[in-house]
């Protein structure tokens, strides 16, 4: 990060700070990754580069939901989704809809949760993912549903 800094690289300092909201989101400190991820996204949108956006957003939406925080989750995770399709990258648009799936599932919107694992089912048996995850969440779903 302060490699970039001193280079006055402005892109590869978004993606540095992505990249410790990650593993700050990853080690279970939201409230050191959202920051992260919230600069991270304010300098892409500052130098108008939108490559790494998505994965931004999609950094973002975790980490909110990680934290609780739903509806930011969500409207973050909906847009990196759209960027995904638009760009035809079916690998992150199935992990989004994963991400989104969890965080309905976690907001207790079970419809919402299997609207979107309905979506990235097909993306993830086109991509050969063995779905457990997935197969997880129905079994899970099925019972509550009893």
């Amino acid at each position: 990060l302060e490699l970039s800094r001193q280079a006055g690289d402005r892109e590869l300092e978004a993606i540095a700070l992505n990249n410790l909201a990650v593993r700050y989101s990853n080690a279970g400190d939201q409230a050191a990754a959202i920051p992260l991820a919230e600069q991270s996204l304010a300098l892409f949108e500052e130098i108008g580069k939108g490559s790494y956006r998505p994965e931004v957003l999609l950094t973002l939406g975790q980490c909110q939901s990680r934290a609780g925080e739903s509806e930011l989750a969500v409207a973050h995770l909906a847009e990196a989704i759209s960027v995904f399709r638009a760009e035809r990258n079916p690998y992150q648009e199935a992990y989004a809809l994963r991400w989104l799936a969890i965080t309905q599932r976690r907001a207790g919107n079970m419809a919402s949760a299997r609207r979107a694992w309905q979506r990235a089912l097909p993306l993830l048996s086109e991509l050969g993912d063995d779905l457990p995850a997935l197969e997880a969440f129905a079994a899970e779903d099925a019972s509550t549903r009893r």
